[in-house]
């Protein structure tokens, strides 16, 4: 090889030099092709496990039907001017319909439920009214909502005993009213406030700890291991045991 190269002359050198930076070149443009696209074959690959394993807000489907978004970028100013036009003689168009269209007769508001209390305010006039004569009323309805209220139910049971009887020693023919039984031993809450805890809970899904606030904005402080919130405290449950569950 040697040999054959110092036989050579400078010409056939340089053009051999020549060809080998050429081949060179070549060879270096096709790997960077091949780099480019193995680079974009790894950027679909991540797309479609995007699309297959992630999230669903991550999924992305193109739809057959879905045209490519055009900001204008191709469009000419000529072309962007006429557009505008177009789109403002349509949307005058549209205006005008509007205001020739007959409008139909608004359906009104959806009556009050009729089972509901009312609660009526008469406003009188500031203005004197003597001598005048009433000839109709103005009635303007609306739902208004009042919270619910908490309150101490007092049962007081009055003891008669006989004339005779010596209250000193143990009395005899003692007359008290029967307590009504509430259905829970040993609970200071009534029957009332725990029916409305456990439809709040199991019906409205508000948690025991969301009562308990609320319970505080109405000055009620109650303490958690009361509502059963697994906080250890000397106290009687507020829900019995056979009814936290």
């Amino acid at each position: 090889m040697e040999n054959a190269l110092e036989s050579l002359s400078k010409e056939d050198l340089i053009t051999l030099i020549r060809q080998k930076d050429t081949l060179l070149e070549t060879s270096q443009k096709h790997l960077l092709e091949k780099d480019s696209e193995i680079l974009q074959k790894k950027a679909e690959i991540d797309k479609l496990r995007r699309m297959l394993f992630g999230q669903k807000r991550e999924r992305f489907e193109t739809s057959p039907i879905q045209l490519p978004l055009d900001f204008g970028e191709s469009l000419s100013e000529q072309e962007i001017k006429e557009l505008e036009e177009f789109i403002n003689k349509k949307t005058e168009a549209v205006k005008d319909e509007e205001k020739k269209a007959p409008r139909g007769p608004h359906p009104g508001r959806s009556p009050l439920p009729k089972h509901l209390s009312v609660q009526e305010i008469v406003l009188e006039p500031q203005e004197d009214t003597t001598g005048m004569m009433l000839i109709g009323n103005e009635v303007t309805d609306s739902l208004q909502y009042e919270p619910s209220r908490f309150y101490i139910q007092r049962i007081v049971r009055p003891k008669y005993a006989p004339k005779a009887a010596n209250l000193l020693d143990e009395p005899v023919g003692i007359v008290i009213a029967e307590l009504p039984q509430s259905g829970f031993a040993k609970c200071i809450a009534g029957t009332g406030l725990i029916a409305q805890i456990l439809i709040d809970k199991y019906c409205d899904h508000l948690p025991l700890y969301r009562q308990l606030q609320r319970f505080k904005r109405e000055g009620i402080d109650i303490a958690p291991a009361t509502m059963d919130l697994d906080i250890p405290e000397q106290r009687e449950p507020l829900i019995p045991d056979n009814l936290s569950q």
